[in-house]
């Protein structure tokens, strides 16, 4: 009966902290490195030539791109062409760095250290 007990207590205690959920292909991952999306909310993504898309709802932040929402499509773009996402309300920005990695911080391109 112990036994079973602390089975389910470790299986509820890493869903809690590290929630799995199954991708676009069918893979098992984790949650994107803590950033929750409906935090996001409607977001205004901005590239590095310049152009921006608005009221946007980010759905997936994947190795090498970002799957987001527009007018009820899904579309895609790579990191490498992202500047920054910035929510409507505009309480933080989220860039990604040189190894691709998202960073939350007060303004795009730099580090809150």
């Amino acid at each position: 009966m112990n036994k079973y007990l602390l089975i389910v207590l470790l299986s509820a205690s890493g869903y809690v902290i590290g929630q799995n959920y199954t991708d676009s292909l069918c893979r098992k991952s984790k949650s994107a490195e803590g950033i929750s999306f409906n935090k996001l909310g409607v977001a205004t993504i901005y590239l590095k030539d310049g152009t921006l898309t608005k009221n946007c709802a980010i759905k997936e932040i994947k190795p090498l791109w970002v799957v987001y929402q527009k007018n009820r499509t899904l579309h895609d773009i790579l990191i490498e062409k992202i500047d920054c996402i910035v929510p409507l309300d505009e309480n933080f920005v989220l860039w990604f760095n040189e190894k691709k990695v998202a960073v939350i911080s007060k303004e795009c391109r730099v580090d809150d250290k």
